[in-house]
């Protein structure tokens, strides 16, 4: 049965290998915590963002297993983001959602997946298409997956909703994208994410399987390298 308020209450999100952690500390703000992950010793992992995404929100129970959520993050209309949540209650107060996202004032992506109080989802959850895809090959075209890339145990997810676009989801506010992804090799993969002219990311992909695998990032900024860093990846469905 849905909560009637949210005062109080944490939810996690989960969209990708890492949930993002909603903290509503009254009736009608909070703060989004994204891609955090619990450590060994039980403390949050937050370090990604300290201070986290304040937003305000509204919420309604629509019936007896059913609610709306709306997240507006900035002021909306004027260069903020807002999430609308429809939430389905299907064990206890942990479920499923479908999730409209919007950009200054325009519907920009929608996507779906599980919620719950818990960080780690019971392995009875019927979320389905989330976690790491078993796959025998690598993509050869990433749209439908996200790639779910671990930056100095950080994870940041690339969300591939097209041929040519995505979202891009780290430890600040969602970021539009157009990529352009190829193969180089055997199990080897260049992908570009081009955030504005002057900004982009390039990737050299390694699968070691399907679903897995390593990568050498090289970032830019005003149209200069700033940084080389590696790690490791995983591949999940999108929850569509």
């Amino acid at each position: 049965m849905p909560p009637t308020v949210l005062t109080g209450l944490t939810y996690y999100v989960h969209s990708g290998a890492i949930p993002d952690r909603l903290v509503f500390s009254s009736a009608t703000s909070g703060t989004a915590y994204p891609g955090t992950s619990v450590v060994s010793s039980g403390r949050r992992n937050d370090e990604s963002n300290p201070t986290g995404n304040i937003f305000t929100y509204t919420y309604s129970v629509d019936h007896s297993n059913s609610a709306h959520l709306t997240l507006n993050f900035g002021y909306y209309g004027l260069g903020g983001d807002k999430n609308e949540y429809e939430l389905q209650f299907t064990d206890g107060p942990s479920g499923l959602f479908s999730r409209r996202i919007y950009r200054l004032g325009s519907l920009f992506a929608t996507d779906s997946g599980a919620f719950s109080p818990y960080a780690v989802l019971p392995s009875t959850n019927s979320g389905g298409t989330n976690g790491t895809v078993t796959l025998e090959n690598p993509p050869t075209n990433p749209k439908g997956y996200t790639y779910n890339v671990n930056v100095d145990g950080i994870v940041e997810r690339l969300v591939f909703q097209s041929d040519t676009a995505g979202i891009d989801y780290d430890d600040s506010a969602p970021t539009d994208y157009t990529y352009t992804y190829a193969s180089t090799g055997t199990r080897k993969f260049s992908l570009v994410v081009q955030f504005k002219a002057d900004r982009w990311d390039e990737y050299a992909l390694s699968f070691s399987s399907g679903g897995q695998g390593s990568y050498v990032r090289r970032r830019f900024r005003n149209n200069a390298l700033i940084k080389t860093s590696s790690g490791t990846f995983t591949v999940s469905n999108n929850g569509k």
